[in-house]
């Protein structure tokens, strides 16, 4: 009796053909063979992610993304805080309100089942939008470049620093405007509102067997809030003796933040550096008129230093100033900053307002405006102060004039003699 598993392996067919079987009975109930009397099998599901924008921590709480924002860049991070892909949406439609920066991702960057954190940095112009200013090239000002797959979320820091002298720190954008002249454009920034990093988690698609179609799923749309971390500031410093062939570098004015101000993170921590001299992005000697939009002083608005009314003294006639107008990082109560009028020969500072008994300038203008947010909220939902000074021939400080805009829909004004 011959026993087949006595027969040689390189001869038995029978051993060879079992190995087969099971590949072959795969194969069979594969839905790729080709059989007319199999199902086929059901194309996978997309599943959309979408993310939307809004900047309302202002003072008038509206949604106001259309109007100040330019381009957005989004950061994403896996359940592991690890950074695994960016994407910019730009300013592509310049008709006002019908901009949209709504991001929308299938499954091929925001996995079905799987959770991820995101944030956001945005760009805007404090002067409004203009067509060359679409931004394609715009560069993210992070401290360090965002490396897929390595990267943390505690990576993520915005850098503040906008002196003027470096064109990496977003002090100034140069461009020329229609009739060739050369103008100097403010940069304004924007990031998600500190402590807020959204948490998306991606549905996932449950196989359904013989289905023809599997449908798509649209989560529903993500919000993330921006908040501005620049402000805009102008100071007129006006003088006696000045005319309009003045020198308007007969000063020099400049925002001094001890401590620096270099960047912040994703919590809204701001990380201080060396110490920062901001000089103004533009200095011109202008015609200059006291303000007369609510000629009295309101004894009852919030934050006001004296219990009588104070008239404006509306019969001063129409002067000369210095008009300097700054870009600023992120204003904090005990940031320790100061707004400085130095002589230009000299450097001795003519007049100084903040770092005086351990209240700084931007403390200060909270204190001019105390409204019913506390001090960092008043000074990150606001962002456009103007102050004047007012000097007599001996460039003796004899008033004080502040107000700031709210989002350009007006004044607000306060009024002090020195």
């Amino acid at each position: 009796m011959i026993y087949i598993n006595n027969i040689p392996n390189s001869i038995n067919p029978l051993r060879g053909l079992g190995g087969l079987l099971p590949l072959f009975l795969i194969l069979m109930t594969s839905c790729g063979m080709v059989n007319e009397d199999l199902e086929p099998c059901a194309p996978k599901a997309n599943v959309f992610t979408t993310i939307k924008y809004s900047y309302d921590y202002n003072m008038l709480n509206t949604d106001l993304v259309n109007e100040h924002v330019g381009t957005i860049h989004l950061y994403v991070f896996d359940k592991n805080e690890t950074f695994v892909f960016d994407s910019v949406a730009t300013r592509t439609m310049m008709t006002g309100r019908d901009v949209d920066f709504t991001m929308t991702f299938d499954t091929t960057r925001f996995k079905s089942g799987e959770k991820y954190y995101v944030l956001a940095m945005a760009q805007g112009n404090h002067a409004g939008y203009e067509a060359s200013l679409e931004t394609p090239g715009f560069q993210i000002p992070v401290e360090h470049e965002m490396e897929p797959g390595v990267s943390k979320i505690s990576d993520y820091r915005i850098k503040l620093d906008r002196d003027d002298d470096s064109y990496a720190d977003f002090g100034i954008i140069n461009y020329k405007d229609a009739y060739g002249n050369n103008r100097e454009m403010m940069d304004t920034l924007f990031c998600t509102k500190p402590d807020f990093v959204q948490e998306i988690n991606v549905p996932t698609i449950e196989y359904i067997p013989n289905a023809k179609k599997l449908p798509d799923v649209y989560g529903e749309p993500v919000t993330l809030p921006l908040m501005r971390i620049t402000n805009a500031l102008t100071v007129n410093v006006v003088h006696d003796s000045f005319n309009a062939d003045t020198d308007k570098d007969y000063f020099n004015i400049v925002v001094e933040f001890p401590y620096g101000n270099g960047t912040i993170d994703f919590t809204g921590t701001v990380y201080p550096q060396q110490k920062l001299y901001y000089r103004s992005l533009r200095k011109e000697m202008v015609q200059y008129q006291q303000k007369q939009n609510g000629a009295q002083y309101d004894a009852e608005s919030p934050g006001s230093s004296s219990t009588e009314p104070q008239a404006y003294n509306n019969t001063r006639a129409a002067q000369y100033a210095i008009k300097a107008t700054f870009g600023l990082s992120r204003l904090q109560p005990a940031d320790g900053s100061s707004l400085q009028i130095r002589n230009s020969q000299t450097n001795e500072i003519i007049a100084q307002i903040g770092d005086i008994n351990g209240v700084s300038f931007s403390q200060w203008l909270a204190d001019y405006f105390k409204t019913y947010y506390d001090d960092q909220q008043f000074l990150d939902r606001e962002y456009d102060f103007t102050v004047d000074i007012h000097l007599d021939e001996n460039s003796i400080p004899t008033w004080i004039q502040v107000g700031c805009s709210i989002l350009g829909w007006g004044k607000r004004i306060h009024f002090y003699d020195l």
